[in-house]
């Protein structure tokens, strides 16, 4: 007669079991391949965003410094002409603030071109030396702007100048 086959083994020595788990296993590994993908993606944005941030939090203290200096230069001329011979110099009130605006504006294009526009926050002066503070908001890659305007972190960075008579 005819060999009686257990219903539990097909051709080769498989089992159904084996088969069924086979697909099962399959479909486990798609989704834990899948996982690792969106966390892989996950990492790369938020390593993106976090370095376009320090980049533009340095780029700020550039242009602070830029600003400070550029506004250290306008010394006061009664300090200047009135010292006779003493080596004491101030930064002129009047002129200090509209000095760093004018520098700002015109360091836009260029050194100043963080974020979504540095603006003139403080401007302290003390005797030979000014300190500027600058803030901005960063922009994030791979952020729609809608979100990145209200999620972007603001930045402010501080410089001081000093200014000093030539000997």
């Amino acid at each position: 007669m005819g060999e009686a086959r257990c219903p539990l083994f097909q051709k080769g020595g498989e089992s159904l079991d084996e088969g069924g788990a086979r697909d099962r296993e399959e479909g486990r590994i798609g989704l834990l391949m899948g996982a690792s993908l969106f966390i892989v993606a996950v990492f790369v944005l938020i390593s993106s965003a976090i370095t376009a941030v320090s980049i533009e939090d340095r780029r700020l203290l550039a242009c602070a410094d830029r600003v400070a200096v550029a506004t250290a230069g306008i010394v006061d001329s009664l300090s200047y002409f009135n010292q006779e011979g003493a080596l004491s110099l101030s930064v002129s009130e009047k002129e200090s603030w509209n000095v760093a605006q004018e520098a700002l504006s015109s360091l836009r294009g260029s050194t100043c071109d963080v974020g979504d526009g540095v603006e003139l926050l403080d401007l302290e002066r003390e005797g030979d030396s000014v300190h500027v503070q600058l803030g901005t908001r960063a922009r994030l890659p791979l952020v729609p702007q809608v979100i990145a305007a209200s999620a972007g972190p603001v930045l402010t960075q501080w410089s001081k100048a000093r200014v000093s008579a030539a000997q």
